[in-house]
């Protein structure tokens, strides 16, 4: 529930979804940490807890698409 995961940080929660996906006979969701912290041990923590990547703030559209077509297994030009 979602109390339940605003209680928790993000890699934590990161992680209980991907228990609970886990469970099931749920296709993998791929989750994009959308973070100021930029630093390389704050990307790595976030890729540890199961996040497929990173955005840093703000968000530049290109970025985005980019890794939702990339995700989404989409044709996209590098």
């Amino acid at each position: 529930n979602s109390e339940f995961l605003n209680s928790l940080d993000i890699h934590k929660a990161t992680e209980k979804i991907i228990d609970f996906l886990a469970l099931g006979n749920y296709d993998e969701i791929p989750i994009v940490a959308v973070t100021a912290n930029v630093t390389d041990f704050d990307k790595e923590k976030c890729l540890k807890a199961g996040m497929k990547d990173v955005l840093t703030k703000p968000v530049k559209r290109s970025d985005l698409s980019f890794i939702i077509n990339k995700e989404l297994k989409l044709n996209v030009d590098a």
